[in-house]
């Protein structure tokens, strides 16, 4: 098993699932999940495969809730959006600190599907806030279009308060664009953790939350299945070290 030590300040490439299988649990104190939009999922055989997985796991926190909306929504995006999260939700709440937290960013076609998904897994009552993001309209309370980053404390007993739910607006007025994005990864850092706690990130893309997470004095692991990540977390502001799985790149994609 690999020590804590060894895994601070790294990125990792392959599926989540797969690189964190030898980790050691409580790990990270905030695990931020940015994943595509449901609507860039499609459903194919693959999300066909994990959602026969997921109604064979009837341990998972996951189980009736992915199975429910399955047969509320049908063969959708939506659905091979929440089996993907489901199925990868157990070892990234194993490697939370009991004091740790997850955030989930999702847009207004996915944050209410998966806030029920989180509501299974850590319980309606450790849902601990929400930040907004999006464009506004013509009158300040109004937003036409968003994404929200609703986070969760992963032990009841270990809860704590954090702030009320904030609205921020991307610097240039519109939803899009990674300035935008790394404003509420930032927002979601600083309210969530403490300088010198751990942030995951499991799907880090271009490594923005990494990025942010550094710049505020907190140490970073990145994990994602694009070589262009990868090489992204290597040259974000405090470079991140190569992780021990890197070498095998090329047949680490995630699970089918």
């Amino acid at each position: 098993m690999l020590s804590r030590e060894a895994l601070i300040d790294t990125v990792h490439a392959g599926d989540c699932l797969e690189v964190m299988a030898d980790w050691p649990d409580g790990l990270a104190d905030l695990c931020y999940v940015a994943l595509p939009s449901p609507e860039e999922w499609r459903w194919d055989a693959a999300a066909a495969r994990r959602l026969d997985r997921i109604q064979r796991q009837a341990r998972n926190l996951g189980h009736d809730t992915v199975l429910g909306l399955h047969i509320a929504l049908g063969d959708v995006g939506t659905i091979a959006y929440l089996a993907f999260v489901a199925e990868r939700l157990p070892a990234l709440k194993r490697v939370l600190k009991p004091t740790g937290s997850l955030c989930v960013v999702g847009d207004t076609h996915a944050g209410h599907y998966a806030k029920v998904l989180l509501d299974a897994f850590f319980g309606a009552s450790n849902l601990r806030g929400e930040i907004i993001w999006g464009p506004c309209g013509t009158e300040p309370e109004q937003i036409d279009s968003h994404h929200s980053a609703t986070w969760y404390a992963n032990d009841d007993a270990h809860r704590t308060d954090r702030p009320t739910p904030v609205v921020i607006v991307a610097a240039d007025g519109t939803q899009g664009g990674s300035g935008g994005a790394l404003a509420l990864a930032k927002r979601v850092i600083a309210a969530t953790t403490d300088h010198g706690d751990v942030v995951l990130d499991p799907f880090c893309g271009d490594a923005l939350a990494a990025s942010a997470a550094r710049e505020l004095g907190r140490s970073a692991i990145a994990i994602d299945a694009s070589a262009k990540a990868h090489s992204a977390g290597r040259e974000v502001g405090a470079p991140l070290r190569a992780g021990a799985r890197t070498s095998t790149f090329a047949s680490r994609r995630p699970r089918t």
